[in-house]
């Protein structure tokens, strides 16, 4: 009896932990890059932050990253849509139903099926400034 009880613990604690890795609240992570040839052109991933279980049931049951990007040109937006992780790279689905697939380069730049390059955004970097108390 004690094992049965044992057995229908574990199982509910392992589905509860696999639930919440499927559909637990965390943050919204922006990835931005910017294209090589144009640097007014930004384009802009935005997608889930996963935890660590996030990521070990998203291995397991090969679920593929997905979220929304944005394509800005200077402040206008020039196209937008929902976007999947799919090795080697994304696949871009836009509102007016083109789909575009880029591929990730060594660099952590982007490659489009056209040749355009959009390089990763480096986040700037601010000086600290330390009081001695």
């Amino acid at each position: 009896m004690r094992r049965i009880r044992t057995g229908i613990i574990a199982a509910t604690l392992l589905c509860v932990l696999t639930l919440s890795a499927c559909h637990g609240g965390g943050g919204m992570v922006k990835m931005r890059f910017v294209n090589q040839a144009d640097s007014a052109r930004v384009m802009e991933f935005t997608v889930r932050d996963l935890s660590i279980l996030d990521r070990v049931h998203m291995a397991i049951v090969q679920h593929p990253l997905k979220g929304q990007y944005v394509v800005r040109n200077a402040d206008a937006i020039v196209e937008e849509g929902s976007l999947s992780q799919e090795p080697p790279g994304y696949v871009l689905k836009s509102k007016d139903g083109k789909q575009q697939r880029l591929e990730v380069q060594k660099t952590d730049s982007l490659k489009a099926e056209d040749g355009t390059i959009w390089n990763p955004q480096k986040p700037t970097s601010t000086a600290v400034n330390l009081r001695k108390w």
